[in-house]
């Protein structure tokens, strides 16, 4: 996921405040509601894509 989404333009960090795995989203600068549109489309995308080839194996 993390691959994924860099590789469109944005990062995922881990998260550090739970045992399980987790990731954080950032900000540093200004951020405008087309990138936080963006990002989510983009996961969105990961998760439809992961689901499909979880379900073909």
């Amino acid at each position: 996921m993390y691959e994924y989404i860099k590789e469109r333009g944005y990062a995922i960090y881990p998260g550090k405040l739970t045992e399980g795995e987790t990731f954080r989203i950032g900000n540093i600068g200004e951020i405008y509601e087309e990138d936080i549109e963006k990002v989510c489309s983009i996961i969105k995308e990961f998760l439809e894509a992961y689901n499909h080839e979880s379900s073909v194996a």
